[in-house]
């Protein structure tokens, strides 16, 4: 996963674009299919245009893991992660590599506290 390498042997292209003001990104035609993956905090809100999980900001396969138990909250506060907060976004992270995540984003930029964690998985 470091340094976006989780995938080596190619690089997705993709450009970006807007629609009524809105950023949204649009693979390539000719390129294989991309896949995103975002890796959520355990917080439930309605998608709009542009949002990260809103399915029509992209033109690419979208997939997504939670955090379980990783709230807005806690997100907020930064603090050092437990045992088993580290295995819970450690497994949501596996998940999305697994699942076939060419990249991973997060849904809430607060997950900048443990980015450094996460690129040794």
């Amino acid at each position: 996963m470091g340094n976006c390498t989780s995938h080596p042997h190619h690089e997705p292209q993709v450009h970006f674009d807007t629609v009524d003001g809105m950023a949204t990104v649009k693979a390539f035609a000719g390129i294989r299919q991309v896949t995103m993956g975002v890796l959520r905090i355990d917080y439930e809100y309605q998608t709009n245009l542009g949002d990260i999980l809103d399915p029509r900001s992209f033109d690419f396969r979208i997939i997504s893991a939670t955090a379980e138990g990783l709230t807005f909250a806690k997100a907020k506060a930064g603090d050092k992660l437990d045992a088993t907060g580290k295995e819970l976004l450690e497994r949501a992270v596996r998940q999305l590599i697994d699942n076939g995540a060419d990249f991973i984003v997060g849904d809430c930029g607060f997950l900048v506290y443990w980015q450094v964690m996460m690129l040794g998985i």
